[in-house]
């Protein structure tokens, strides 16, 4: 890789060492807060498992309002609501989601009541997490224990997202893992190198395993700390809302952004 490449990619990826999901913003004390408990509390954990738990081919915005709505509409009974009728999750989507082609849709009653589930069996999260001695650890429950969560998928970004939120949020609760043992999911790593790096291996992989080891490649040389590429790569030109990029609004203007050179969407998107 061309060494002015590989820092450029750094430079970007250093933009989101402070980045924070704009639906932690809703958890604040008082009254009024769209999620009343702190972003250190349980609950809020739990929020963010599902929220995780949704995040598949779905845009920003739009999950936090179906996450805010979902907690609005059940209140502190989401978190048992495996235990209610299945029908009070059904009638939420037919009102929250009227005629949408979303492919998760069909899935949605079994995903809820799974990671209520999980509450109810695992026990608390901050619990959980103590007893894990590894990031890896801790995916492996996550994965097995929830309804598609990807337990099979080679890249597991639905755990490893929420994995890193947690690192994000609360440190403390995690510092017993080591930071850089943890490779975060590749096939964004990947995505990022052929599609808007043009770059191609000599030998191209055939299968999921061979992705894997030739992603971790590619991000050993890119940045080797762990957590930070992950998600910086994984917001490359994502829509947080309908008239921003989440990564232009992170670096400010697309001039700002190391990599707006090979970016293809520069050409479509005025330099502001």
């Amino acid at each position: 890789m061309d060494e002015q490449l590989r820092v450029r990619i750094s430079q970007y990826c250093k933009c989101w060492e402070n980045y924070q999901p704009n639906f932690i913003e809703y958890a604040k004390k008082g009254n009024r807060a769209s999620l009343p408990f702190v972003k250190e509390s349980e609950k809020f954990l739990q929020i963010l498992l599902f929220r995780a738990a949704l995040n598949q081919n779905i845009d920003e915005a739009t999950l936090d309002t179906l996450i805010l709505s979902l907690y609005k509409t059940f209140l502190d009974k989401l978190f048992t609501i495996s235990c209610a009728p299945s029908q009070l999750i059904e009638n939420w989507i037919v009102t929250t989601l009227p005629e949408s082609s979303w492919e998760l849709v069909p899935k949605i009653v079994g995903i809820i009541r799974s990671v209520s589930d999980f509450f109810l069996v695992q026990g608390p999260i901050k619990e959980q997490i103590l007893k894990c001695p590894s990031a890896r650890h801790f995916e492996d429950i996550l994965c097995t224990q929830l309804f598609y969560f990807g337990k099979s998928s080679p890249s597991r970004s639905k755990a490893r997202n929420y994995i890193y939120l947690i690192r994000n949020l609360c440190p403390d609760l995690v510092k017993h893992w080591d930071p850089k043992a943890y490779v975060w999911p590749p096939t964004r790593h990947w995505w990022l190198a052929l599609k808007i790096l043009h770059l191609k291996p000599k030998v191209p992989p055939t299968t999921p395993e061979e992705v894997v080891v030739s992603a971790n490649r590619f991000y050993n040389l890119v940045y080797p700390d762990a957590g930070l590429a992950y998600l910086a790569f994984s917001c490359f030109r994502k829509k947080s809302d309908i008239s921003n990029w989440i990564c232009r609004k992170q670096v400010g203007a697309c001039r700002n952004c190391p990599l707006h050179g090979p970016c293809p969407g520069v050409a479509q998107e005025t330099l502001r």
